[in-house]
């Protein structure tokens, strides 16, 4: 897909800011499938499943250090 296609599919929602960084997004999606050779939709994909399991353990890590936090406050109260 031509970059002038994906900007014409979805790109025109009337408002200004919204359409201002969906355009530089593309772009930067672009480039990076330019550069690393795959497509712009993979690299949207793999951006987006990073997002998905990185979500689920950033919360697990802090709960884990929540409670040993906790623990470590009621050990020394």
């Amino acid at each position: 897909m031509s970059k002038k296609e994906v900007y014409e599919s979805v790109a025109n929602s009337g408002i200004g800011w919204i359409d201002f960084i969906f355009d530089r997004t593309v772009d930067f999606l672009i480039f990076l499938g330019n550069i690393t050779g795959l497509g712009y939709e993979i690299v949207n994909v793999f951006i987006l499943l990073l997002i998905v399991i990185m979500m689920p353990i950033s919360v697990m890590i802090n709960l884990y250090l929540y409670k040993k936090y906790k623990n470590i406050k009621n050990k020394y109260i």
